[in-house]
């Protein structure tokens, strides 16, 4: 009885290891992410925020784009739709729920992209990328196989979008050139 005993349990180790691989790797597709139908979008809502230094100084732009154009909204399904997904081993935690960090390719460029459906579900679906390589869908944080699709994202927001005016960027640099401009006169004044 000992011997089976071992077997079951080894069988089913191998089991769980099998299921938790295929879990993790298993190529997930944009359609399989949505809570409805992609024929059912009816509008999107994007943010894109670009976080840099510019002449050693911190700079934030964030350029919105909200649209109801059916060709938009496909263009930019589309994009998501140029790749597949796999899972990651957090969204079986309890406590990792929701948490998504940026990862060793995160560049200073932050995503937000949310899909809203009609219909009677009126349901939603919320993407968030931080970079090319970490996202999440619905708060299920998912690794696109392709990862140029975030730069892809990128460069339509900013194309097709507006530019926000952001007031923090520039009371940074009003600071600084008040700064630079005391400290000249300071310098010229004897004494």
């Amino acid at each position: 009885m000992g011997k089976w005993k071992k077997r079951i349990i080894e069988g089913t180790i191998v089991l769980l290891a099998v299921g938790l691989l295929g879990y993790r790797f298993w190529p997930r597709s944009m359609e399989r992410l949505l809570p409805a139908p992609r024929e059912e979008a009816n509008q999107v809502s994007c943010y894109l925020d670009v976080h840099q230094y510019e002449e050693g100084l911190p700079s934030s732009r964030r350029y919105e784009m909200k649209t109801e154009d059916r060709t938009e909204i496909q263009e930019l399904l589309n994009i998501l739709d140029s790749t597949s997904y796999q899972a990651s081993f957090r969204n079986l935690l309890p406590w990792e729920r929701g948490s998504l960090h940026s990862g060793r390719d995160y560049d200073g460029r932050l995503l937000s992209l949310t899909v809203s459906f009609a219909g009677d579900s009126q349901a939603y679906s919320h993407w968030l990328f931080l970079g090319s390589n970490t996202m999440s869908a619905d708060s299920r944080q998912i690794y696109p196989v392709h990862k140029e699709i975030f730069g892809q994202l990128a460069d339509y927001i900013h194309t097709h979008g507006t530019m926000l005016p952001h007031a923090g960027s520039a009371l940074v640099k009003s600071l600084s050139d008040g700064i630079t401009w005391g400290m000249q006169i300071w310098a010229m004044c004897p004494g």
